[in-house]
């Protein structure tokens, strides 16, 4: 006769296991930490062709590039909520004109997000209407 074989509690216990890693994975995939993320489109418009426009986030703080000059300053984000002080530090560069002109678009919208969403290689911003203000893309490690 053939009796039924019933799983181990070493076979549960690998389950279980793989169904908790999954479950942090799916925690993580809403954390914009840990890349660099660059700038696709602005409310809409395609970045300029050739300019770098980074934002990165860590220890309370976003920083990056507004494709000519460098900036930081302090944020807060959380479950998909973020909050990015006005009062971002950049460094002062002149650049041309229409690279100028992105930037200081970019940095003006960057406080303006109350949202955030990661889902695989894209980081989207979104303002409290839920218009998208500025979506990124994971840059190559």
């Amino acid at each position: 006769m053939f009796r039924r074989s019933h799983p181990s509690i070493g076979s549960l216990l690998v389950l279980l296991a793989l169904a908790a890693g999954l479950v942090s994975c799916s925690a993580d995939a809403g954390d914009p930490t840990g890349r660099t993320w660059t700038l696709l489109d602005l409310q809409g418009t395609a970045a300029i062709d050739g300019t770098m426009v980074t934002i990165t986030f860590a220890d309370g703080q976003v920083s990056g590039s507004g494709g000519c000059n460098n900036y930081t300053g302090s944020a807060t984000w959380d479950a998909g909520s973020i909050s990015i002080d006005p009062a971002l530090a950049a460094t002062q560069v002149e650049c041309d004109q229409p690279v100028m002109v992105q930037e200081q678009a970019f940095f003006s919208e960057l406080p303006t997000a109350s949202s955030y969403s990661v889902d695989g290689d894209r980081l989207r911003l979104t303002a409290d209407d839920g218009e998208t203000l500025a979506t990124f893309t994971a840059a190559a490690p």
